[in-house]
C-alpha cells in the first residue's frame, strides 16, 4: 500500500525486496478471562475439512508467502488457498488441499 501512497504509477517503483505476506494463526489468549488451560486453534478455527493432524492440538500455524507484486484479486484469492493449503500440510493435516478451501 506504501507505494500506491508514494506514486500513481507503482509499477515504476522499484522495491528494495520481494514482498512478503506472513500468514499466522495463532490463539494467544482465552476470549473469557477464566483460568482454564491456554486454547488452542480448534477453540477458534474449524480445520475439520482438513482432516486430523499428526500433531494433535496446535496453538499456532505461521508461512510466509512471497507472491510476485501487483496480483489482481483472482490470483491473490489463488495464493491465499495455496498459503492455507502448504500450512496446513506443514502442520500435520495431511488432507489439505486448495480444493477444500
Amino acid at each position: 500500500m506504501l507505494p500506491a501512497v508514494l506514486a500513481d504509477d507503482t509499477s515504476m517503483t522499484h522495491r528494495a525486496d520481494p514482498p512478503t505476506v506472513v500468514l499466522r494463526l495463532a490463539a494467544e489468549a482465552r476470549i473469557d478471562t477464566t483460568p482454564h488451560a491456554q486454547p488452542v486453534l480448534d477453540d477458534f478455527i474449524d480445520m475439520s475439512l482438513f482432516g486430523p493432524s499428526d500433531r494433535g492440538h496446535l496453538r499456532e500455524m505461521a508461512a510466509t508467502v512471497t507472491p510476485p507484486p501487483l496480483l489482481d484479486l483472482s490470483d491473490r484469492q489463488c495464493q491465499t488457498r495455496k498459503a492455507l493449503a502448504y500450512l496446513a500440510q506443514q502442520f500435520g493435516f495431511l488432507d489439505a488441499t486448495e480444493d477444500r478451501l
